[in-house]
């Protein structure tokens, strides 16, 4: 609480988890949490998220993401997820199983109803327009900026089928960096050559043609 009052911003995801910032959500917590049948929409796609979840009202509280009881998006809607002001921050919750619920299933509509959510209190300091399997990793070393590219299209997850054999490569992607001085030099690794790149009053913009399986962005 002290982080989110003093300009943080928090994620409380689950009904136990919500549970505990019960007094500062900036909703009324209807009953108890229950197994409830659930499902989630999300950039005209829709996914089950059944488990435990917090029935609750929104009182001074923002709703940004709302929940069926079945597939048919037309009537029985409830908030999903919340965001309120605390002193100079912002606490979020989502009230039911998200993180258990994708680690089994991996359904892009969760996907990407976490980040609808998320977009609401973070700005992050690196954006990619790209497919969603590539992972980006932000690192610093020598006072160099690095943005890792990963490619995980070929990433299985039956665990008697975790060896990928081919993994085909994904492109172009573009890269947006937050920079408040415009970089001397951007190159990419392991061949490190320079990449198309334009700086434009804090915002750096970059396009990796292709990336196969590992390439690092160099801003210096």
């Amino acid at each position: 609480l002290d982080y989110a009052k003093n300009g943080g911003a928090l994620l409380a995801i689950g009904a136990a988890t919500s549970g505990l910032f019960k007094q500062h959500l900036g909703v009324t917590f209807n009953g108890e949490s229950a197994m409830e049948q659930t499902y989630v929409y999300s950039r005209e796609m829709q996914g089950w998220l059944g488990g435990v979840w917090q029935d609750v009202t929104p009182t001074s509280a923002r709703c940004v993401g709302v929940r069926y009881p079945n597939s048919d998006t037309r009537k029985n809607s409830k908030c999903a997820a919340t965001v309120a002001k605390v002193g100079k921050g912002t606490i979020a919750a989502i009230y039911g199983p998200l993180g258990d619920v994708f680690s089994r299933s991996h359904n892009p509509s969760i996907r990407n109803f976490l980040g609808d959510v998320v977009s609401q209190i973070f700005q992050p300091m690196v954006h990619l327009s790209g497919p969603p399997c590539v992972d980006l990793v932000l690192r610093r070393k020598d006072n160099k900026l690095m943005v890792h590219l990963i490619n995980t299209v070929g990433k299985y997850w039956a665990p008697n089928n975790n060896v990928p054999d081919y993994i085909p490569p994904v492109g172009p992607l573009e890269v947006k960096v937050q920079l408040r001085k415009q970089p001397s030099k951007v190159s990419l690794l392991p061949a490190d050559v320079k990449i198309s790149s334009k700086w434009n009053k804090g915002e750096l913009r970059m396009k990796v043609p292709k990336l196969e399986i590992h390439n690092v962005i160099v801003i210096e």
